[in-house]
């Protein structure tokens, strides 16, 4: 390779690694989107819930998401709804400053959590199922006039429950515990939806999930839908967390990305560069040893056909040059010469010369024994 082509050469690797190094920054750096989050009202997934605020934003109510504990409480002002899709426990720092804002309150329980009693001052707790009948869903059990005009529901294996009267449990299975749950506190008027199905893109046209979360969602023409992030998560909390969790933000990209260059950096330099080229040898070596090394380099990147033509070229040429023949001599020539001194019909001659590439090993070793025989049989009548 001339100094030329040395330095192209390092340009363009300099180039892409460059061009890799930028994609895998920006992996690291660029947030992963709100849309892909369940629960989010911007997904279009089945667990997200764009349908439903796209709903509530055609009747008149502003919708905003937020991701920020401090921009929710903000939003949370008198005349007003605060729904929270939750799905972690909240730390009691948050419950503390969620217990204390003016606006209605809606809490969607998205899995199981233990903090409900500090939100509810005591009234409500979680129960930790919910009987699920698999003939009926969940019918109101209650004269909330939100569930009265929602009718059924679509279950969950999560409930609520209360002893108290100062809260009204709605949806009961035979033990009593609800998926739905309604209060005031001191502050605020508390509601808790444990069927996260009524606000999914997937299920909310089931059973009467959209009437009841428009009607509960929609009490107000202002609506702050708060997705909590980690930084308000207990971490005292005994809950399993995911290993993806444990990453940074944007690491499943950044994985996706290193793959990707993995496989293309494979492909790159594992595909073959074309048929081997001649060249001379630097130093002196037996032949013996040149002609295992060819071969073994023949066998890996599995040329037959150069094998083949090598083998048929240096026959011909030691043959022709016993026989007196001129160099470039026409094929037809050099068979019928050959053929007159082994005693072979021509046409096996020619077959073994100048016929079709080894298809696999065993056609390659028949040729090479065929050669052999034909030039062992050829010099006695030189």
């Amino acid at each position: 390779m001339t100094g030329a082509g040395i330095r192209s050469w390092l340009v363009r690797g300099t180039l892409l690694l460059l061009g890799f190094t930028l994609l895998v920054w920006l992996a690291f750096v660029s947030p992963e989107p709100a849309g892909k989050h369940a629960g989010s009202i911007t997904s279009m997934e089945g667990a997200g819930s764009k349908a439903l605020a796209q709903v509530l934003r055609a009747n008149g109510v502003n919708v905003n998401q937020v991701t920020s504990f401090d921009d929710a409480i903000a939003a949370a002002v008198p005349g007003t709804t605060l729904a929270i899709y939750l799905d972690l426990e909240l730390d009691e720092a948050a419950v503390a400053r969620l217990n204390q804002v003016p606006a209605d309150v809606v809490i969607i329980a998205a899995r199981s959590w233990q903090n409900l009693a500090p939100i509810s001052g005591d009234t409500l707790w979680e129960a930790g199922y919910w009987w699920d009948d698999p003939d009926s869903a969940p019918h109101p059990g209650c004269d909330d006039p939100d569930v009265q005009a929602a009718g059924e529901l679509s279950p969950s294996d999560t409930g609520v429950f209360s002893g108290w009267d100062t809260a009204e449990v709605c949806y009961p299975d035979a033990d009593g515990y609800g998926l739905y749950a309604n209060m005031h506190t001191g502050r605020h008027r508390l509601t808790v939806l444990t069927s996260p199905k009524a606000v999914a893109n997937s299920t909310i046209a089931d059973y009467g999930n959209a009437a009841l979360a428009l009607r509960m969602l929609g009490r107000h023409s202002s609506l702050t839908w708060y997705l909590p992030s980690e930084d308000v998560r207990n971490q005292s909390a005994n809950t399993e967390v995911s290993k993806w969790s444990l990453l940074p933000t944007g690491a499943k990209t950044m994985l996706i990305l290193v793959l990707i260059a993995g496989l293309a950096a494979a492909w790159w330099k594992g595909r073959r560069l074309g048929q081997l080229v001649g060249e001379n040898l630097p130093v002196a070596m037996p032949a013996s040893e040149v002609s295992l090394g060819l071969g073994r380099l023949y066998k890996q990147s599995k040329t037959r056909g150069h094998a083949g033509a090598a083998l048929r070229a240096q026959t011909v040429w030691r043959l022709a040059k016993q026989l007196g023949l001129p160099p470039n001599c026409e094929p037809a020539l050099v068979v019928a010469r050959i053929a007159a001194a082994a005693g072979k019909d021509e046409r096996l001659v020619g077959y073994l010369l100048y016929g079709p590439a080894p298809a696999d090993d065993n056609d390659l070793l028949e040729l090479t024994h065929g050669l052999r025989e034909l030039e062992s049989e050829t010099r006695p009548h030189v």
